[in-house]
C-alpha cells in the first residue's frame, strides 16, 4: 500500500489521533527545522522558506506545499505553525526517523487505458509529459466543463483536491487587489493575497471552485508514469519534443488553464 494511496491516508484519518501515526510523527520532527519567513498570530498564517527561492504559505487548514496538496493531511509547515500558535508541542514529539519509506515500483498494464477515449489519452499523455519533463508539482487547473478531465477523473487517473492558493491563481492580480482594497490591504503577489482572501472574502474562492477544478494524478500513477508516457508516445507523434511555456501558463495545448511547477 503506497504512502499516498487513499487506503493508507484513510488508515491515518481513522485513528483516534491521526497525529500519533508514524507518518505524521516524521513531519512533526521535520517541522522543528522549518525556517519561518513571516508569522502572523492574528491571521494564524505563516510563510516558510522552501527550496531555492520558493516559499510556502500555511494556515491551520492548508498549505501551498506539495506534501499537503498530495495528502490533505497536516504537513511539517502546518505543524510548525501550530507549534508557534501554542496548539501543538513539537518538543514533546518522540524521537525517531525523519523520512517515510518509498513504496515498491509497480508494473504498467496497458489495459488500464482501454476505457479512455482518444481525447482523454492525448490529455493523459500531455499531463504525464509535463509531470516528468518540468518536475511539475502534480497539480493542474481546468475548467469544470472539460470532458477529457472528467473522463480521467472517473477512470481513476486524476483526482480532485483542494489548495486555496492554486485555485485562486486563476484570478487576475487586479481583481484580487480590487477585492482587498476596501480592507486596506496591499498585496505584491497572489501568494500574498491567499490568506487575506480566505479570511476576509472566502466567497471568492468558492466561486472559483464552482468554475474550475484543481486536479492531480492519483499516486498509484506515479510509479508507472514513465511507462505510460513511453507507451503513448507513438500514438501522438505530432507532439513537439520540447514543449514551450510562458511562466506557468501552458501555450501548447488548449485544455489546461494552468499547471504548477515545484
Amino acid at each position: 500500500m503506497g504512502k499516498y494511496s487513499k487506503d493508507h491516508l484513510e488508515s491515518i484519518l481513522n485513528m483516534d489521533d491521526p497525529n500519533e501515526h508514524e507518518d505524521q510523527r516524521v513531519r512533526q520532527r521535520n517541522a522543528r527545522k522549518c525556517e519561518i519567513i513571516s508569522f502572523s498570530e492574528e491571521t494564524q498564517t505563516a510563510e516558510f522558506k522552501g527550496s531555492g527561492e520558493k516559499s510556502y504559505v500555511a494556515t491551520l487548514d492548508s498549505c501551498t506545499c506539495q506534501d499537503f496538496g498530495m495528502r490533505g493531511l497536516p504537513c511539517k509547515h502546518i505543524y510548525r505553525l501550530m507549534h508557534e500558535l501554542g496548539r501543538f508541542d513539537l518538543n514533546a514529539v518522540p524521537e525517531g526517523r525523519t523520512s517515510v519509506p518509498t513504496p515498491a515500483r509497480e508494473l504498467f498494464d496497458p489495459e488500464i487505458l482501454n476505457s479512455l477515449s482518444q481525447g482523454a489519452l492525448k490529455e493523459l499523455y500531455a499531463l504525464v509529459r509535463e509531470w516528468i519533463a518540468w518536475a511539475s508539482s502534480n497539480s493542474w487547473l481546468f475548467s469544470r466543463s472539460n470532458a477529457e478531465v472528467k473522463e480521467l477523473i472517473s477512470g481513476g487517473f486524476l483526482e480532485e483536491f483542494e489548495d486555496a492558493g492554486k485555485s485562486l491563481s486563476i484570478i487576475e492580480m487586479s481583481e484580487l487587489r480590487k477585492t482587498l482594497n476596501p480592507y486596506g490591504i496591499k498585496i505584491r503577489s497572489k501568494r500574498d493575497a491567499t490568506p487575506h482572501i480566505l479570511n476576509l472574502a472566502p466567497g471568492v474562492l468558492e466561486h472559483t471552485k464552482r468554475e474550475y477544478v484543481l486536479v492531480r494524478f492519483n499516486e498509484s500513477i506515479r510509479p508507472i508514469r514513465g511507462q505510460i508516457r513511453n507507451f503513448l508516445k507513438p500514438q501522438f507523434p505530432d507532439f513537439p519534443e520540447e514543449m514551450e511555456t510562458t511562466d506557468m501558463w501552458h501555450v501548447t495545448r488548449t485544455s489546461t488553464l494552468r499547471g504548477f511547477k515545484d
